[in-house]
């Protein structure tokens, strides 16, 4: 690769990173926001059924707005080129995470969750990043290497989402900390990929023709996707994971709260180890299997393990042994996830090789709408049936794919 690609990789990586950071950072925030007294987001007088609906809201508007804004983003990227396209998708960015600062200051839920709402919308720009560095990766070869270099700066950023989002947000670790500065801080930080871009982003695709836009592509992207006979069945898992697995990791702070009591800090490195084994099971493990196995059954044995382990969670009796098993079920759900990923690639007709990764973020933002419906009616309902719910769709994912093993022997 050579300097001018470099730079523009390298920014590229940094917009990548700030996505990741930002969608990362509430996981440990909105829960305590949410049910903790410490804060007044929410009165004191609040049902726990409405406080589940509050946090189903902060959770469900940046997945559901995603689902629209991604596709809608990635067709303007081919008709004024991606560096266009990723300044608009940063500014908006950008002004999404400072309403959400804003609504904080002034303890306004119903501007945090319009701030979510826009934030979600111009988020989408991870399939022009992930088009960028295709572009930038003329081989086989680069552009998988290039690709696993991006689940690391995931799993980086992740990491210090919850570290930064859990400490700055706590106002009992020094008195200049809020729950908006962390927000304050992310804008900051996202309007400096907006300066990397300017700076060092060479334009890889030029404008295209200029074709009409449409707001419900991403609708229409499911529909399409799930018609696709020989990649139907990896779809459909692809959503069942996203659904089980998002439950537990998107309530892993509700949860823990309530049933273990645990503070804002532990609530952090629980979810900043859960990080580290993601990143174990994918940069270590996978690589290890994939060299006696092929994607299907290395799939099933992240499914098996991930089901196994978050039955486990669900039985534990304190928080240090919960936090054990449910790191230990992130291991085998990176793994999972990435060879169904990869399944659904395989499986893909050929004249749709590039608009599949568009097609599984859309499945996917669908999955992470249901994620805080599924989570608020079953928090209302009992909050020790999340784990178990967790590890039954989990474990359906498995049964998908079982299914689909004997029916490609027959």
């Amino acid at each position: 690769m050579n300097p001018e690609k470099r730079k523009s990789f390298l920014s590229v990586l940094f917009v990548i990173f700030m996505d990741n950071f930002g969608f990362g950072l509430v996981f440990v925030m909105f829960a305590p926001l949410v049910f903790s007294p410490q804060y007044s987001l929410v009165a004191p007088d609040t049902s726990i059924a409405m406080r589940n609906f509050y946090l189903a809201l902060l959770f469900a508007g940046y997945p559901l707005t995603q689902l629209f804004g991604a596709p809608l983003l990635g067709d303007i990227a081919d008709q004024i080129g991606r560096k266009k396209a990723l300044y608009l998708s940063i500014a908006g960015v950008v002004i999404g995470f400072l309403f959400s600062g804003f609504a904080l200051l002034v303890s306004s839920m119903a501007f945090l969750v319009f701030s979510r709402l826009v934030s979600g919308f111009f988020a989408g720009n991870l399939s022009i990043c992930l088009s960028a560095i295709a572009d930038l990766s003329p081989t086989e070869k680069n552009r998988s290497r290039n690709f696993g270099i991006v689940t690391v700066v995931w799993a980086i950023s992740w990491n210090i989402a919850m570290l930064v989002g859990g400490y700055l947000s706590d106002p009992t670790k020094s008195r200049f900390f809020s729950p908006s500065l962390p927000f304050w801080v992310t804008a900051v930080l996202t309007m400096l990929s907006f300066v990397a871009i300017a700076k060092w982003y060479t334009e890889t695709h030029p404008p295209g023709k200029r074709s009409r836009l449409d707001i419900v592509k991403g609708i229409h992207n499911i529909h399409a996707a799930l018609k696709i006979k020989s990649v139907r069945p990896y779809f459909l898992v692809l959503i069942i994971w996203t659904v089980g697995w998002g439950l537990s990791v998107q309530w892993f702070g509700a949860y823990t709260l309530l049933e273990y009591n645990s503070s804002q800090e532990a609530i952090s490195w629980g979810l900043f180890t859960q990080g580290l084994t993601w990143s174990l099971g994918g940069s270590i493990i996978n690589p290890l299997l994939l060299k006696k196995l092929k994607s299907l059954p290395i799939a099933m044995i992240g499914y098996l393990g991930c089901t196994f382990f978050l039955i486990l969670t669900a039985l534990a009796n304190n928080f240090i042994l919960f936090s054990v098993f449910y790191c230990t079920a992130a291991m085998f759900s990176s793994f999972a996830f990435s060879n169904t990923m990869n399944l659904a690639s395989i499986h893909a007709p050929e004249e749709i090789q590039g608009k599949i990764m568009g097609l599984s973020q859309s499945m996917m933002s669908f999955g992470w709408v249901l994620v805080p419906i599924l989570g608020a009616i079953t928090n209302t309902r009992a909050i020790g049936l999340f784990y178990p719910i967790s590890a039954l769709v989990v474990g359906l994912a498995l049964i998908f794919l079982f299914i689909e093993l004997k029916r490609k022997k027959a």
